[in-house]
């Protein structure tokens, strides 16, 4: 008798059947019994044995390519967890540099230290890069308040002194720099210059020591050489100014002339100049 095709379809989709519920029924009793009642079984209660076996496989992958923890905190265990995560071999190898840093010299030593400790702490190349961008940038960044610190100070400094010195002011930080050239030497002049540029009694201080050594005649006294006026030469302008037909003097019964006040107050300017010892 021949064969009907549409019972032999329908016979395959019933075995089919048969086939995923036995597949379904036999992988779940062989579970062993410890591990039954498992909440990892949960997720997989609906699924075939097929499904089952391809989970099991994607988790082996998985577990292939994870790092797994020691047990025991011992450097020796540590060790081949951060090699998995990327750590060099050893800390000569790290490939990772710090910042180039106008007027700084880093102490190569002190690198190479670093890089040791780095390693034992399991640091990757990425890390220690990381931490040297970090160092890098925070040491520019207090140069640069330290730089922006220092002008400040020394627009404050020389404003205070062109108030004291007035006219004078250019003549005695000359004589300043003298002073502190006669004492340092042209090797200290340089960084002296950087500290007492800011500091006004320093500036007060080697004023007076410049002027000594101009008056003991182991400087000149010329305005050339340190730009405003001379004592000698502020005190010859005092004399012309406050001459007896000058306007700085009113006589008697006389209106006082327009320029006797702008004239007053530079021969108190000039006064500073050929008198700077006399606090009166």
């Amino acid at each position: 008798m021949p064969e009907d095709p549409e019972m032999m379809d329908n016979l395959d989709d019933t075995q089919s059947q048969d086939s995923a519920v036995l597949d379904h029924v036999q992988w779940q009793e062989h579970i062993p019994e410890e591990y039954r009642g498992k909440g990892y079984w949960e997720p997989l209660k609906d699924k075939s044995l097929s499904d089952v076996l391809k989970t099991y496989g994607e988790a082996q992958s998985l577990i292939g390519s994870s790092v797994r923890l020691p047990q025991d905190d011992s450097p020796e265990a540590w060790g081949k967890v951060w090699n998995r995560l990327g750590r060099p071999d050893n800390a000569e190898q790290y490939q990772a540099t710090i910042s180039n840093l106008e007027g700084v010299e880093w102490d190569s030593s002190r690198i190479n230290d670093f890089r040791s400790v780095a390693h034992q702490a399991g640091l990757t190349n990425k890390q220690v890069q990381t931490m040297f961008d970090w160092y890098g940038n925070e040491v520019q960044a207090q140069m640069n308040h330290a730089e922006t610190t220092a002008s400040q100070q020394k627009k404050e400094t020389e404003s205070t002194l062109k108030d004291e010195w007035g006219l004078n002011f250019e003549r005695n930080r000359n004589l300043a720099r003298r002073g502190a050239m006669h004492i340092f030497g042209e090797e200290g002049f340089p960084e002296a210059e950087r500290a007492f540029g800011n500091s006004i009694p320093l500036m007060q201080g080697l004023s007076k020591i410049g002027r000594s050594l101009m008056e003991d005649g182991l400087i000149g006294e010329s305005s050339a050489e340190f730009g405003g006026m001379s004592r000698s030469e502020a005190k010859q302008e005092i004399e012309k100014l406050t001459a007896p037909d000058s306007p700085y003097w009113t006589k008697p019964g006389q209106k006082p002339d327009p320029r006797s006040q702008d004239i007053r107050d530079k021969v108190t300017e000039l006064f500073k100049i050929a008198h700077p010892d006399d606090k009166g």
